[in-house]
């Protein structure tokens, strides 16, 4: 039987300041969209993004288990009316 001693990792993790505490995210991230905000770009419900995710109408990239989506394909989508 042994005795765990508890972890402070936590604790630091939730006092870290995030990276990027700007208005307006690095050039690169303003690029990419998460799915609720693709779907709030596009009047659609986040169920219907991630069915064009899946039919591949809708390319998506998944980094860090966080699904996003680049907003140049959302205008293509929209423009091409492949939806």
């Amino acid at each position: 039987m042994s005795t765990r001693k508890p972890s402070t990792a936590h604790a630091r993790v939730s006092q870290a300041q995030p990276k990027h505490h700007t208005a307006n995210p690095p050039a690169a991230e303003a690029e990419y969209v998460g799915r609720l905000q693709a779907a709030a770009l596009l009047g659609v419900n986040v169920q219907t993004i991630d069915a064009w995710i899946r039919s591949a109408k809708l390319r998506a990239y998944k980094p860090a288990r966080r699904v996003l989506i680049k907003r140049a394909e959302l205008v293509s989508l929209v423009e091409h009316a492949q939806v």
